[in-house]
């Protein structure tokens, strides 16, 4: 078995993996190894600075901590330099349709391909004119997934693929629409691709696509595709599931392509989504055997029961030893449901959605000998993720 053969067995697996539990994957290794050629491990150095959206407790207040303002002009990742017309609004998945994943590809599995510019690696991934066979074009591209629709509502449909390069560790994505003439295919647009990161978490949500999985359409010219942020690309899944995974769709408009539903970004904007996270002081006790209970209580205050589910994730993976388990319930200091998602160093809780607010417990175990000075070291300032649907509302971290 090659080296990308035995790298595609590794990469199905954690898909699997992701499609059960919409998990994570946590990195390790360098920030420069991390703009390159993008090695996705786990980073165990906690040395981080301070997110714009953690929550703090000063004098063992509770400060509500708001996602802050979200895009004002969503520009969603690589539209062709253009931005859709209005801010789409979060969706659930649009039950897309089939893709073709093997055979011709709606033609395209053995047909020279003219391959736009990449943003990332562009230096490592072939562009230009490049002949297929059987779906691939040299060792590191391939076709993922095909899908035909008519995209400019000429009568004639167009084919669309997702198309992957593989310059290091990870494959990177790219989806690119062609249109058939005498000779084979020309190329109409990318719909997206995979960018260069803003910046490096936990220093901020990263807010472009880092990640494409999936690709789907319809007969109505609309091109679905789910796209991952840069947390979907680490590679060590024992945090849960911190990475965010969303399905966005674009449309053709007569020059370029521009993203016409699905989220307009990782982040809530709380201008439209106007919900409160809220962070309680931590209760620190002794229990038996010289270990240590952590309490940390999280109130999610929503405009209305109505809106899209409340999502509260704990990881304390950079911590070793220490376990947490959670709990969520409809109104404070009454017992709740315990979150039975998670493992011994994640746990994910969901929130009733009868009601205005979701109230959640974690309880943190440290091992004997663990100090709470060393806990708030490993934990670093990240470790509380909020989510509305699929994006997320804050990050927090408790001062303990």
């Amino acid at each position: 078995m090659s080296e990308y053969e035995h790298d595609d067995v590794l990469w199905s697996a954690v898909d699997s993996y992701r499609a059960d539990t919409d998990p994570l994957i946590r990195p390790t290794g360098t920030a420069a190894a991390y703009a390159t050629v993008r090695h996705r491990k786990r980073a165990r150095s906690v040395g981080v600075a301070a997110s714009a959206l953690v929550a703090v407790l000063v004098g063992g207040v509770a400060i509500s901590a708001l996602g802050g303002p979200g895009p004002t002009g969503p520009t969603p990742g690589n539209t062709a330099g253009t931005s859709p017309t209005a801010s789409p609004s979060p969706t659930t998945d649009p039950s897309p349709l089939p893709v073709a994943t093997g055979g011709a590809l709606h033609g395209l599995a053995d047909a020279v391909l003219d391959l736009p510019a990449r943003k990332v690696s562009g230096e490592d991934c072939p562009t230009g004119p490049k002949q297929f066979r059987d779906g691939k074009a040299g060792a590191k591209v391939w076709i993922d997934s095909a899908v035909q629709t008519d995209l400019d509502a000429d009568g004639t449909p167009e084919q669309v693929a997702l198309i992957y390069c593989r310059p290091g560790e990870i494959p990177l994505g790219q989806v690119v629409a062609f249109r058939r003439d005498r000779d084979g295919f020309t190329t109409l647009g990318v719909v997206v691709q995979v960018e260069t990161p803003l910046a490096l978490p936990p220093q901020q949500t990263p807010m472009t696509v880092e990640r494409i999985t999936k690709l789907a359409g319809d007969s109505s010219g609309e091109i679905q595709v789910e796209v991952g942020n840069l947390e979907t690309t680490y590679s060590d899944l024992s945090g849960g599931p911190i990475g965010l995974y969303q399905w966005r769709s674009y449309r053709w408009n007569g020059s370029a392509f521009a993203q016409s539903g699905g989220s307009p970004s990782f982040m809530a904007d709380t201008d439209l989504v106007p919900q409160n996270a809220v962070l309680s002081r931590p209760d620190v006790s002794p229990i038996s055997g010289g270990g240590t209970q952590v309490e940390v209580r999280v109130t999610v205050e929503r405009v209305s029961s109505a809106l899209a589910p409340v999502t509260v994730l704990v990881s304390v993976a950079n911590a070793p030893g220490v376990t947490v388990v959670g709990e969520a319930a409809s109104a404070p200091r009454v017992a709740g449901e315990t979150c039975a998602e998670g493992a011994q160093q994640w746990v994910r809780c969901d929130a009733d959605r009868g009601h205005p607010y979701a109230f959640f417990t974690f309880r943190l175990t440290l091992p004997a000998g663990m100090t709470i000075s060393e806990l708030r070291r490993d934990l670093g300032d990240s470790w509380i993720y909020v989510r509305i649907g699929d994006q997320e509302l804050a990050r927090l971290a408790a001062t303990l």
